[in-house]
């Protein structure tokens, strides 16, 4: 699924920009590019092409992808039907399964479940 390739996208193109910064990794055109489009807080092209279309500033995008994301795994949750029984007031999930599939889609990224609070701090932190 997209957001499957979009979060890899995201993590490997942020890790890739940290090791350029560092000097550990050539500064590519493309990595080059990301980091202009992060300074001036513009979605980065090489993301746009496994994205969903938007015209938000990066922060809100990022924030929208998290929101996204977190209504995909209770998607997910409430599709394996997994609710802890709390009595008659509420059930609430108690967790997340690490992979499975919802309506015949994988859900779950190479890593195991998708990690969304862990992208947002990738991307929050990135650190010049």
């Amino acid at each position: 699924m997209w957001y499957c390739s979009l979060t890899d996208i995201v993590r490997s193109s942020l890790a890739s920009l940290q090791k350029a910064l560092k000097g550990l990794l050539v500064m590519s055109a493309d990595l080059e590019a990301l980091s202009i489009s992060l300074l001036i807080g513009k979605q980065p092209q090489m993301w746009k092409k496994w994205s969903y279309p938007s015209l938000k500033p990066l922060g809100n995008y990022v924030n929208d992808l998290v929101e996204r994301l977190k209504f995909i795994q209770v998607v997910e949750f409430f599709n394996f039907g997994v609710l802890a029984d709390r009595g008659k007031e509420s059930a609430h999930p108690t967790g997340y399964p690490g992979s499975g599939s919802a309506n015949g889609r994988n859900i779950s990224s190479a890593s195991g479940a998708l990690d969304v609070e862990n992208l947002h701090l990738a991307v929050i932190y990135l650190q010049f």
